[in-house]
């Protein structure tokens, strides 16, 4: 999978760099009502050492879908190889090109932040979505919890969706 696609997941996903290029098929898991999955990322491999749920919109979705069947473990690799970090010699090429100096790879979390701010996200839905918990204590994610995170990462793709739903292992 190339850069680009990674970079494309990140800016609608908010996840850390590690958590992207860490992203295993066995985490993903059906949506119940939705039609749709989502990737649950066990406490040992984030940050804070919670559990995260990782609501997919359109983009993120459509990203997924052209990696499925890579013959990888995880999802995002380079020709059969783990990605180690984003921040290597391409990220600072292609950022140079683009005149976006200097811009570490962190900053795509804000950017994914920023314009669910704008759209309309609450507080408490960006918190979740990027995974901040500090100064309050989040429940276990709910069916809807799920859902609204699920709606709140829309607002980039510009789509309202409301479901019932209910998270299933994936086979």
């Amino acid at each position: 999978m190339q850069k680009i696609p990674r970079t494309l997941f990140a800016l609608h996903t908010g996840l850390r760099d590690q958590e992207i290029y860490g992203l295993r098929w066995d985490w993903e898991h059906d949506v119940k009502g939705l039609h749709t999955t989502v990737f649950v990322i066990p406490e040992t491999e984030t940050k804070h050492g919670r559990e995260r749920i990782v609501p997919l919109n359109t983009v993120a979705r459509s990203i997924v879908a052209s990696g499925r069947g890579n013959g990888s473990e995880r999802v995002f690799d380079l020709d059969g190889q783990k990605v180690s970090r984003m921040n290597d010699k391409a990220w600072r090429k292609a950022r140079e090109a683009a005149g976006l100096q200097p811009v570490p790879v962190h900053d795509l979390r804000h950017t994914f932040g920023m314009p669910l701010r704008a759209a309309g996200g609450s507080l408490e839905d960006r918190q979740d979505s990027l995974s901040h918990h500090v100064g309050r204590i989040t429940t276990h994610y709910s069916r809807v919890e799920i859902a609204r995170l699920i709606e709140c990462v829309e607002l980039l793709c510009g789509e309202e969706k409301r479901p019932e739903v209910t998270l299933v292992k994936r086979a």
